[in-house]
């Protein structure tokens, strides 16, 4: 899952609106990096994101339709929870659009 590969305009548009979304709904941490991340065995990329708190940093790696790939074991039930509330309102605006 580290190699990687070029992302097309769809999965980089769903990924830049998750990293917006995650970065407007979550202030009780700061997102310092994003890495685009392939995965060859189902075709997708990922991406990346490393959350800082203080002196602690947590990953998480989530997918363009909004699925969370996978995570540090040592990352606080509060903030998956607060990404997992984010991608769930994003999904919401989205089916709230097509409406």
């Amino acid at each position: 899952m580290y190699k990687q590969r070029e992302i097309d305009d769809n999965e980089r548009n769903c990924l830049d609106l998750i990293e917006e979304q995650l970065t407007e709904d979550i202030t009780n941490y700061e997102i310092t990096k994003t890495e685009d991340i392939f995965d060859d065995e189902e075709d997708i990329v990922y991406r990346a994101f490393y959350f800082n708190r203080g002196t602690e940093t947590y990953q998480i790696a989530i997918s363009p339709n909004a699925e969370i790939k996978g995570c540090r074991i040592d990352i606080p039930s509060l903030l998956i929870l607060d990404i997992a509330n984010s991608l769930i309102g994003i999904l919401n605006n989205i089916i709230t659009e097509i409406k």
